[in-house]
């Protein structure tokens, strides 16, 4: 070997040695460094040479730096930062649940329900009693607020919920925006190096964007040759190369305030079953959804099978004119196709009139005919059967619902026996008001006047034989929800 060889043989040793030098320094300055990929040095046989017949080695050469990783445990990674982040984001809701409903605290909504039918035991006790009558009244107050309260905090984690989505898409504009520069940086890198080196310090970047990327949605991603990263979510590309997409919140309609992330180039809905997005969707449209359907049928079953029963009854005084609550979509369409909230069935109730000189009670039977073989009953029918009653007079308002009135002043009415359900449906002589957990609400004609207390089925201020079936409707099988009791579709663990 020449002289000449033998130095460039040493310089090569010296220079490998060097550059491993400073990789490996360059490793061990960065071992806290977050997002830092382990660098490794790749050395090979330099280029021979040939010496008369000879061919002789001329010591090793730098081949290439690169990422010391593995791309499929990597991808694991993510994957299981994604599942990560959208399990955090369902238990905060959870936790947020577990403090409305504070199943194990002395103030609950089961707490509200047992005194609320406790009241009504009372009234039992005690039938003449006004006071406790109006007790009774003010617990059904407190239990429809506390019904209320649950409904709009629940709403309240709705709205957050959304506006958390809508900051979702912020964050990832921003990510596949710097991996799209990324991708441009690293080719352009790359193609300069004739080794085969990475861009170790871009890569770098890039991977710990995709870390965050994966975070807040489920992605996958595809490396080209260029070393350039397509991402996708779903079955829609994020970033291609250079390119990306652009994600943003849309609300689904004015009436519907939940929205979805939406890729603007496409309109496509971004789906995804992992990462902050897919858990703040299952949180929303999952947890919460059902929280507050749960809740409502409650409150229906509440509203709906209470009223049943208490609109069959009378109080200490009766009625000298009531108006529905709800009005029907068609005054002569038949009453269980007329758009009532709870539609009622073919059956019958009793209207008694009483004259107020000298205490004699008149009882007729209207008959609500639902039966579909001839013509059913409409509200238009049913106000002129309760027309034909002497002393009363019943016309429907300009809004659809059913006014009754006594003609002369000495006369008052009150109801009963009512098979059909159509008061409780047209919310006449009920206890609760509204349709749901965010409107349920007292009667305003009973808040006004708690004698109207429904509690006899013998007549005004007769018995309390009415507040002896209420008392004890907390535990009474529904048909109307599969034998259930109101107890069991109250269950805090379920809800």
């Amino acid at each position: 070997m020449t002289l000449f060889a033998t130095l460039q043989s040493s310089a090569n040793a010296l220079n490998a040695a060097s550059l491993g030098l400073q990789v490996t320094g360059n490793n061990v300055q960065n071992s806290s460094t977050p997002g830092y990929i382990r660098e490794n040095i790749n050395l090979a046989p330099s280029a021979p040479q040939q010496y008369g017949g000879l061919v002789l080695g001329t010591g090793v050469q730098v081949q290439s730096v690169t990422e010391q990783i593995d791309r499929f445990l990597e991808e694991r990674l993510r994957n299981a930062n994604s599942d990560l982040s959208g399990s955090t984001a369902q238990q905060d809701v959870y936790t947020q649940l577990e403090s409305l409903t504070n199943a194990l605290g002395s103030s609950n909504l089961g707490t509200s329900l047992t005194s609320f039918f406790g009241g009504i035991q009372n009234v039992l006790n005690q039938p003449d009693s006004a006071s406790l009558r109006s007790l009774a009244v003010r617990q059904g107050g407190t239990l429809a607020s506390a019904i209320n309260n649950l409904a709009g905090r629940t709403q309240a984690i709705n709205a957050d919920l959304n506006r958390q989505i809508g900051a979702v898409s912020d964050q990832v504009n921003s990510l596949i925006t710097e991996i799209a520069n990324l991708n441009v940086q690293i080719a352009q890198v790359q193609g300069l190096s004739s080794t085969g080196s990475d861009a170790v310090g871009l890569r770098d970047k890039r991977t710990s964007a995709l870390g965050d990327l994966s975070k807040l949605v489920d992605i996958r991603t595809t490396e080209q040759a260029d070393g350039q990263v397509a991402v996708y979510s779903g079955g829609d590309f994020l970033v291609f190369q250079g390119e990306r997409r652009t994600v943003a919140f849309v609300h689904q309609s004015a009436t519907n305030p939940n929205g979805s992330l939406q890729i603007q180039e496409t309109g496509a809905t971004l789906t995804s079953s992992g990462g902050t997005l897919g858990g703040l969707l299952v949180a929303r449209d999952g947890i919460v959804a059902g929280y507050t359907q749960q809740l409502d049928s409650l409150s229906q079953a509440l509203i709906q099978e209470f009223n049943k029963v208490y609109s069959s009854g009378q109080g200490l005084t009766g009625y000298s004119t009531v108006t529905s609550e709800f009005g029907v979509s068609d005054p002569n369409q038949t009453l269980d196709q007329a758009g009532l909230k709870f539609a009622p069935v073919n059956g019958a109730f009793q209207i008694q009139v009483k004259n107020g000189k000298d205490g004699s009670t008149k009882t007729t039977t209207i008959h609500v005919d639902l039966n579909g073989l001839d013509q059913d009953s409409s509200l238009t029918s049913l106000a002129t059967q309760i027309s034909a009653i002497p002393n009363v007079t019943a016309t429907v308002t300009p809004d659809n619902k059913l006014r009754i009135s006594a003609t002369d002043p000495t006369y008052t009415f009150s109801f009963s026996h009512d098979s059909s359900g159509v008061l409780a449906s047209l919310g006449i002589n009920t206890f609760f008001s509204g349709s749901s957990a965010a409107d349920i609400g007292i009667n305003p004609t009973l808040a006004a006047d708690p004698q109207k207390f429904a509690a006899s089925t013998g007549g005004v201020g007769v018995d309390a034989n009415n507040a002896q079936a209420l008392a004890g409707l907390l535990t009474t099988p529904l048909a109307s929800q599969n034998q259930q009791t109101l107890a069991q579709l109250y269950d805090p663990t379920t809800m």
